[in-house]
């Protein structure tokens, strides 16, 4: 009976001392927790800059403002994933990043669309990039230095959004733009219409080229430029067809 007893004693004298040890912990835990809460909160974590990196077609400002984040707020209490749902409804903004820099600053990176061709559509023009996401408008003519592109019927105008669903003929669009890039010789896209997949043609100045349908673009384009280059096809106008495989037909209005 006494060895019994002096057993249970040790039992209870052994689940006290762990259930102190876990209130113990559990205090611990609680007042780091807290002195945490209480130390993010303090003025030293206060926002005092918020850098923007990667932006050419759009200003600082609007970055800044399109993030909602402001000057003065927390570091840690500001929602960075709603700042950069708010900067992707900038229709230039692919990509974006958002960093701490302990204490006090915020450094937001974006990755942006390039510009590329450009739809007329009435009398307003849809700028694009080679995926043919409408990154911004204008009245028609007031486009330079990009690509026109005729695509047959449009799907979308709203900024941020793809301008048609046929995602053949953006691919073609996307492959032009790639070899215009590449191109060393001083002949030019000047113009691209994709309305008919079958029969591509893009213009070179007064020169229209007939590529037919998607494939073998590459071979079918050097081949066109090749002929253009020619000293006697110097501002020429009339067509290049490349529709037949084993058959160039050069027509030069006379």
């Amino acid at each position: 009976m006494i060895r019994n007893k002096k057993v249970n004693n040790e039992l209870i004298r052994k689940r006290r001392k762990k259930r102190l040890i876990r209130n113990i912990f559990i205090l611990t835990i609680f007042v780091i927790s807290l002195s945490a809460i209480l130390c993010f909160k303090l003025p030293y974590f206060n926002i005092t800059q918020i850098t923007v990196h990667g932006n050419k077609h759009s200003s600082i400002q609007d970055i800044v403002k399109e993030s909602k984040l402001t000057m003065g707020g927390n570091t840690f209490y500001s929602n960075l994933v709603e700042a950069k749902k708010g900067i992707k409804n900038n229709p230039y903004v692919d990509e974006v990043n958002i960093n701490r820099h302990l204490p006090s600053t915020l450094e937001i990176t974006i990755t942006e669309r390039t510009p590329e061709f450009y739809v007329n559509d009435g009398n307003i023009s849809y700028i694009i990039d080679n995926k043919g996401y409408i990154l911004e408008n204008q009245a028609q003519g007031e486009v330079k230095d990009l690509i026109p592109v005729n695509l047959g019927k449009i799907d979308e105008t709203t900024l941020g959004t793809k301008i048609i669903k046929d995602n053949k003929k953006l691919a073609i669009m996307s492959n032009l733009g790639i070899l215009q890039k590449t191109n060393k010789s001083s002949i030019s896209i000047t113009n691209i219409d994709i309305t008919n997949i079958l029969d591509v043609r893009v213009n070179c100045n007064d020169i229209c080229i007939y590529l037919g349908d998607y494939e073998a673009l590459q071979t079918k384009l050097n081949k066109a430029i090749n002929i253009l280059l020619m000293p006697e096809y110097k501002d020429a106008k009339g067509y290049i067809d490349l529709r037949f495989d084993k058959r160039v037909a050069v027509h030069i209005d006379k």
